[in-house]
């Protein structure tokens, strides 16, 4: 199933930008080295490390623009995203 909006394989996009990413596109990694709370994160390895050791995704289709900005609002407050107000 393509999705109206955005990307057609979101596994791909994933592993491409965050996991495998340079510095320009995999942003989370950065955002992972320069967490002051993280200080074991020094390298992008640690930092793609990290990720493979503790990140996982679920996919949800919400149609709805309106209905799909609540939802990823409250999961990232019900989850405590930490870099959520960098990407907005």
């Amino acid at each position: 199933m393509l999705m109206k909006y955005g990307t057609k394989n979101i596994r791909q996009r994933l592993y491409t930008n965050h996991l495998m990413g340079n510095k320009l596109s995999a942003r989370l990694k950065k955002y992972l080295v320069d967490d002051e709370n993280l200080p074991a994160i020094v390298e992008y390895s640690d930092a793609k490390q990290y990720i493979k050791d503790n990140c996982c995704f679920q996919f949800i289709l919400v149609e709805d623009n309106n209905e799909r900005g609540h939802i990823e609002g409250l999961l990232g407050f019900l989850t405590e995203a930490r870099y959520m107000k960098m990407e907005h």
